[in-house]
């Protein structure tokens, strides 16, 4: 994320240009459900001036950017705008981003289809992983990753938050097929380094603790993992002049779109049923 003339700051993040035609293919049937404010609110105690955020150089790909790392706030706007959709999305949540080379406006609203489960995605401009058919790897690292600890992004530790983000990117980018993550530490710790994508060190705001927590994260990793969770994707690609940026969000936060009982449930309603039809011709056949 850079500061940008007549912009806010922004979030930089990857974002996959190998399968947007792909990816436009199956937006045909999507439709926008929300748009979401991005509310990182303003704090003088940090060299960036908002809060939740910290700058790290990394690179991708052989580019050197200048990152923001940390919880990205969201929050709902322009609600009329939009039909009732049973899907109860959070008004209000902190989340990470799976885009590296993508852009996040503060103060900027970006609208997004209902939550789509990531399998089968392959993230845009460049796509997850490391080496061929790694991409449904990569990203089953970055959402156990995230379904661990996002708890922290709820919390006060900046470090901690950024660490979170940091390990995300890793996992996207240097995620092999099989599960298994290329990537090392060195200068006690401070960088990482990957095949496709490394954190060279904190600047500004920025805390080397929080490369210490990626690496811890990232360490207690031990998959492969078959996770079934979401992402918030951007209704189009391109928002306010940049590539926008996919979003976590746990599936608890909301009601999936066509939600039904699982089968285990409709065979707790099945016995259920049973159970009170028994009863029932037991109370008749006392009454005879």
């Amino acid at each position: 994320m850079k500061r940008k003339l007549g912009k806010n700051v922004k979030f930089k993040s990857a974002i996959y240009v190998a399968v947007i035609a792909a990816c436009a293919a199956t937006k045909a049937n999507a439709q926008a459900v929300v748009d979401y404010q991005i509310a990182n609110t303003g704090d003088a105690s940090t060299s960036t001036g908002y809060s939740d955020l910290a700058k790290y150089s990394c690179t991708l790909d052989g580019t050197t950017e200048e990152g923001w790392a940390g919880g990205i706030h969201v929050q709902q706007v322009n609600t009329s705008q939009y039909p009732a959709t049973g899907l109860n999305l959070p008004s209000t949540y902190t989340t990470v981003c799976a885009d590296f080379f993508g852009t996040l406006y503060i103060g900027n609203n970006y609208t997004y289809d209902a939550p789509t489960l990531y399998s089968g995605l392959a993230g845009i401009d460049p796509a997850w992983g490391n080496g061929a058919n790694s991409s449904s790897w990569a990203i089953q690292n970055a959402a156990e990753l995230y379904s661990l600890h996002s708890g922290v992004l709820a919390g006060t530790d900046l470090s901690a938050k950024a660490g979170l983000q940091l390990a995300v990117w890793v996992a996207l980018y240097d995620t092999k097929a099989g599960g298994s993550i290329s990537y090392a530490s060195a200068n006690n710790g401070t960088t990482i380094t990957g095949a496709r994508f490394s954190v060279n060190n904190a600047v500004q705001s920025g805390d080397a603790t929080a490369i210490t927590d990626a690496l811890n994260y990232l360490n207690a990793l031990s998959g492969p993992y078959n996770n079934a969770g979401y992402l918030l994707v951007p209704d189009s690609i391109s928002q306010n002049g940049k590539i926008a940026q996919e979003l976590f969000i746990n599936g608890g936060d909301f009601t999936p779109a066509g939600f039904v009982p699982e089968p285990a449930t409709y065979g707790a309603l099945a016995g259920a049923s049973l159970l009170l039809v028994s009863l029932r011709s037991q109370h008749r056949r006392n009454q005879a």
